[in-house]
């Protein structure tokens, strides 16, 4: 098995393509879909395993979700949705299978030997500072803010820039938390999420779906502002999006994307 982390993982992975012929992937998030497609284009039969309904969750509603693993199913992938890993069995080294596991999961073991407070990931508040040791920052992948622990670069350098100003004494700068925009790379398929894409409450949504010609585009509007884009496609090469611009006076028509 495999825990996917850095280039060292990456490389495991690579090596792991030669000798197996079938890899399972556990999570169906960005990163797992990722390397899932990598893992076939390098022939190998792969099966995602999924905890949830529908593909990238984070990302997509629930239509965007099934188009995109419809799309992915026609490449060649496999797929057990709202299925959990009990149990991985058997270490042959006879070529048929490998296992993979990816994702994105803190690594809290030494904030937990320091008794620091974990949930999800570090428990930080809006200055990056531990709720349990307010002398001790932590920014990233292992930081868990409000609820969210964010498995993206960009909300890291956000975070850093605060820690960074407050560390510095340049004032009492907060984070708040991060508008993430999202693109699978996965060639052939245009995918890009950004924004508040499940609407709700005082939200208006404008939805344009092309389920034959793979086409999914969705906008979401509120107090005629747009809150978020999202398009996403199938078969032939289109997609999801949605963007969420600080202030839009009205949003501009036509978001076109393939898978």
């Amino acid at each position: 098995m495999i825990a996917y982390r850095d280039i060292a993982d990456t490389n495991a992975m690579i090596d792991a393509a030669t000798k197996y012929k079938k890899a399972i992937v556990i999570g169906g998030g960005l990163l797992g879909l990722e390397a899932a497609n990598g893992l076939m284009l390098r022939g190998m039969d792969v099966s995602v395993v999924h905890v949830m309904p529908t593909l990238m969750e984070r990302q997509l509603d629930s239509v965007a979700g099934k188009l995109l693993q419809k799309s992915l199913e026609e490449r060649g992938l496999t797929f057990l949705m709202g299925a959990q890993t009990q149990e991985l069995v058997g270490d042959k080294d006879d070529g048929k299978g490998g296992r993979v596991a990816v994702g994105i999961r803190p690594n809290t073991q030494l904030a937990e030997s320091m008794r620091l407070h974990c949930n999800k990931g570090i428990v930080v508040n809006d200055t990056m500072q531990t709720v349990t040791d307010a002398r001790i920052y932590s920014v990233g992948e292992c930081a868990a803010h409000r609820g969210i622990a964010y498995g993206l670069v960009a909300p890291l350098f956000e975070q850093a820039k605060v820690a960074a100003n407050h560390l510095a004494q340049f004032g009492i700068g907060r984070y708040t938390g991060s508008l993430t925009s999202t693109k699978l790379k996965v060639t052939g398929i245009d995918l890009f999420s950004a924004g508040e894409f499940m609407g709700g409450e005082g939200t208006e949504e404008i939805v344009m779906s092309d389920p034959f010609g793979g086409v999914y585009k969705k906008l979401v509007l509120k107090d005629d502002k747009r809150r978020s884009a999202k398009k996403a496609c199938s078969r032939s090469t289109r997609c999801a999006s949605t963007p969420r611009p600080a202030a839009a006076a009205a949003p501009a028509p036509g978001w076109s994307s393939r898978f």
